[in-house]
């Protein structure tokens, strides 16, 4: 009993890029971590250099990984591709397009199986992503090859097919109604700086209630009393407010709401 409990992490450098390429956790009451990272080759043309290619993390310490047993010493181990290339080989955009994990051994060799993958747009934008399962997710854009964007299409594999319309602000690039795939739509809009000011959900309209959001916020900076955001709340029975205050560097201090019972704040 008593005495302390703590946690070590020792890290070794790449000597030319300086990535990290092992990481050593070392608590002092349970067994420790290492995680090792491989990186694609680099690409000095067009500098897109550190790419994680494989990253393995072993029941063990970096001192003692050399000593690991697998598959039971094995916590993960992920590769990655970029660009459509093969495995370790140089990016040109640095677009991760498929990944693989290690799910068994058979004796000492490792089985390495497809977790997703992901084709994108010229702008670099995701077009279709399939899980380890094969079913996929597609993205359409508007417009389709330029900026700003308008809307995304979301849809999911066949035969279901759903789609998730979503549009922005062209301005700010911030959401302006999500329709999901049973038409339900919600409303959002923002003030001159980009944040959230009001939310119509989809049983309380904007088209049916313009002066009444579901819920509204107020932003409040001040150089001599707490920052705050006040939020407006509309229940079946009133519009209920609650308050959340910031100190200088926008960390949450406090919260305010009525009490229950109509008691004070």
């Amino acid at each position: 009993t008593g005495g302390n409990r703590t946690l070590e992490t020792r890290t070794t450098f790449d000597g030319t890029y300086g990535h990290p390429l092992t990481v050593s956790t070392i608590p002092s009451d349970a067994a420790g971590r290492c995680t090792t990272t491989t990186y694609a080759a680099p690409n000095t043309s067009a500098w897109v250099i550190g790419l994680p290619s494989e990253v393995r993390t072993v029941a063990k310490t970096c001192a003692d990984a050399g000593g690991a047993v697998f598959p039971q010493d094995l916590v993960s181990d992920v590769k990655t591709t970029y660009d459509g290339g093969a495995w370790g080989a140089a990016a040109t955009r640095g677009l991760a397009t498929s990944t693989q994990a290690v799910d068994r051994y058979t004796g000492s060799t490792p089985h390495w199986v497809g977790t997703g993958s992901t084709t994108y747009d010229a702008l670099g934008r995701a077009l279709v992503t399939t899980d380890a399962l094969g079913r996929t997710t597609s993205t359409a854009y508007t417009p389709a090859a330029t900026f700003p964007l308008l809307s995304t299409v979301q849809t999911n594999t066949a035969p279901f097919s759903w789609a998730t319309t979503t549009t922005f602000e062209p301005t700010t690039g911030t959401t302006a109604s999500i329709t999901d795939p049973n038409g339900a739509l919600t409303t959002i809009t923002v003030d001159a700086l980009g944040r959230t000011s009001n939310v119509w959900l989809p049983l309380h309209t904007k088209a049916a209630f313009p002066s009444q959001a579901s819920l509204g916020f107020t932003y409040t900076l001040s150089q001599t009393a707490p920052n705050t955001v006040r939020t407006v709340k509309l229940t079946g029975n009133a519009a209920v407010e609650s308050f959340e205050l910031f100190d200088g560097l926008g960390r949450s201090v406090q919260s305010q709401s009525l009490a229950g019972g109509e008691g004070p704040w």
